[in-house]
């Protein structure tokens, strides 16, 4: 019996033992990993606002990218859940700009993304060079958008929001950010980076791949426009919407009734990454102009 105890014991201590060295270990491969994609912080984390589902982290900054024909690029978020623009003068006009990862400017540099050029492209055309405050963030649907400017109106007031719709923004909720719900501290680990990935993939597969389920994202997108635009319209805040070239019929039909005419984007279609539907700098440059020539923002 003592025998067994002591085997037990030994045992025991061996655990122990790889479990304390196994720490260490698991720290170092954190550092590895994070140094490896960028070093910075996560750009955003789960969100507790009502809708939101997950919001971009002020002052983060990091380096996304490496896929595909994407070249690693940085990220800054401002101390307002920006992305990084170039500054304007809030007296030239204060515009929001919503929307998922196009108008973020997925695959682009700061500064790069179209709200960016935004600014520049109206100093050059009425030589005033209005503040242009870039809210997109990689996965947000129209509900989230939605949600984005009830939060923020509570605070502030802009004198335009320009919103950036595509086909997909009628997907379910999904939290991109931690798609496992687990602790924030640990779904920031860059060891478990690779499963989420994966998760992520595997829900983009699901909304794209079933013809069913585009059918239904289109009913939800049609819902999503007409509640947006009811809450604009109630909020008097002047809207613009830019529109992909592959957006539904029905769902253009309703941007017009709900909203305004939608600005389409089909002049840019052609200047995207080869193995992306994102834009390029140039891409984003043309629907900055697109956009330069209707915005109003006085």
């Amino acid at each position: 019996m003592a025998g067994r105890r002591s085997t037990s014991r030994r045992r025991g201590l061996a655990i122990a033992a790889i479990c304390v060295g196994l720490v260490p270990a698991l720290l170092l491969g954190e550092l590895a990993l994070r140094a490896v994609s960028g070093g910075g912080g996560r750009i955003f984390v789960s969100s507790e606002v009502p809708g939101l589902i997950y919001a971009s982290v002020p002052g983060a900054s990091g380096v996304r990218g490496g896929d595909g024909d994407l070249a690693p690029w940085p990220v800054s978020i401002d101390a307002r859940g920006a992305r990084r623009d170039p500054t304007g003068d809030a007296a030239c006009g204060d515009i929001w700009v919503l929307g998922d990862s196009y108008p973020f400017g997925w695959g682009v540099e700061d500064g790069q993304a179209w709200p960016a050029q935004l600014g520049p492209a109206l100093e050059a055309s009425r030589g005033c060079r209005a503040r242009v405050s870039n809210f997109g963030l990689p996965g947000y649907h129209l509900g989230q958008v939605e949600a984005l400017l009830r939060h923020r109106l509570q605070t502030e007031r802009p004198s335009q929001v320009v919103i950036h719709v595509e086909e997909f923004d009628g997907f379910p909720d999904y939290d991109f950010s931690n798609p496992f719900g687990l602790p924030r501290w640990l779904a920031s680990s860059g060891l478990i980076r690779p499963l989420q990935v994966l998760a992520v993939a595997r829900f983009d597969r699901s909304i794209v791949e079933s013809q069913e389920a585009t059918e239904a994202q289109t009913a939800v997108l049609v819902e999503r426009v007409g509640s947006l635009g009811a809450f604009l319209a109630t909020a008097r805040v002047p809207a613009l919407v830019v529109i992909e070239p592959e957006v539904h019929g029905d769902v253009r039909d309703a941007i017009r009734a709900a909203i305004s005419p939608p600005l389409d984007l089909q002049p840019c279609d052609r200047l995207r990454f080869a193995t992306d539907p994102h834009y390029t700098p140039a891409g984003n440059a043309c629907v900055a102009g697109l956009v330069a020539e209707v915005v109003t923002p006085e």
